[in-house]
């Protein structure tokens, strides 16, 4: 099943066959696909198709811009409205704070400032608590100084639940669903203490949904120490629906090498996603399934589509 959303997914190319591994394919100045959209359900204005470009020594190419592609879908010329390269990240740190937290603080603390400086200087943090109710600590920035100052004035607050499910839906309402040109990525944070939220199964649909359709990279590192919770467990799913990177930890004391260590894959991404056109075409399009030729009108450089955001 396709997940809900306005990339289209490669299933086939006429130029050249995928490779097993990155399922990328390839050709000199056009490339063909026949892809399937989206559900019946799902009718954007606007789709989405994502390449890397190299020219003939195998470098990326960054400079192309909208003029650059012709966009065939069904035969039809669609009008291209965006080619956006070299996007930095926006990320989501959300801790939870809780009272589940109260024994993990020291090491939090630790981890949060290691994750801090491994991330590019050129992408944004934000970071938010979730005890008892969503706080924006520091809204996106790429103050690193400011970030780390207010680390220091997390604590746990006593007595409270976590409020992750509502304060996903806040945040990603709030900073990503409408803003465009950042790649979205989450990182929670999360113990197994007690949820809050009075979320029900269809708004957690729904909440995955727009997820998908965002491209969001979810990453989760889960505290346990008495067997899984609601927000452990959702964070898990929600960490492999969008092929994000899941830790789980029995003891705190470990917190501080596994948030570097998740930092510098974040940081590793970025490096990878610097190179990845997002290709954004206006179309009136409805079948579940099109063909959409992509057109480089440079002479001698080489797509390479993905099926989405890079895994």
């Amino acid at each position: 099943m396709v997940p809900p959303g306005s990339a289209l997914p490669v299933v086939a190319v006429s130029c050249a066959p995928m490779t097993q591994v990155t399922r990328v394919a390839t050709c000199t100045t056009a490339v063909l696909l026949s892809v399937w959209t989206l559900s019946a359900q799902q009718k954007p204005k606007t789709r989405r198709i994502f390449m890397s470009v190299v020219d003939p020594a195998n470098k990326p190419v960054l400079d192309l811009t909208a003029a650059d592609f012709q966009i065939k879908e069904n035969q039809i010329a669609r009008t291209v409205a965006s080619a956006v390269v070299n996007q930095p990240q926006r990320i989501a740190l959300m801790v939870d704070n809780s009272a589940a937290s109260k024994s993990a603080l020291t090491p939090l603390r630790a981890g949060i400032l290691a994750f801090i400086d491994a991330i590019p200087a050129n992408d944004e943090i934000m970071l938010l608590t979730t005890g008892r109710q969503l706080r924006v600590r520091v809204a996106p920035t790429t103050d690193h100084k400011k970030l780390k100052d207010a680390v220091g004035i997390i604590y746990p607050d006593d007595g409270s639940p976590s409020v992750l499910f509502s304060g996903l839906t806040e945040t990603f309402n709030r900073f990503y669903r409408n803003v465009p040109n950042r790649w979205a990525t989450f990182v929670i944070l999360t113990t197994d203490g007690p949820e809050n939220s009075n979320m029900n199964p269809k708004q957690f649909s729904q909440l995955v949904d727009a997820l998908n359709a965002r491209e969001v990279r979810l990453h989760g590192i889960r505290l346990t120490g008495h067997g899984m919770g609601a927000q452990s467990d959702a964070t898990l799913v929600l960490a492999q629906n969008s092929g994000g990177h899941i830790d789980t930890l029995s003891v705190p004391n470990a917190l501080p090498e596994r948030l570097k260590a998740l930092g510098e894959l974040i940081a590793q991404e970025s490096e990878q996603l610097s190179r990845q056109y997002q290709i954004e075409y206006d179309t009136d399009a409805t079948d579940l399934q099109s063909t959409i030729e992509v057109i480089i009108s440079r002479v001698g450089l080489r797509p390479i589509v993905f099926a989405g955001r890079l895994k």
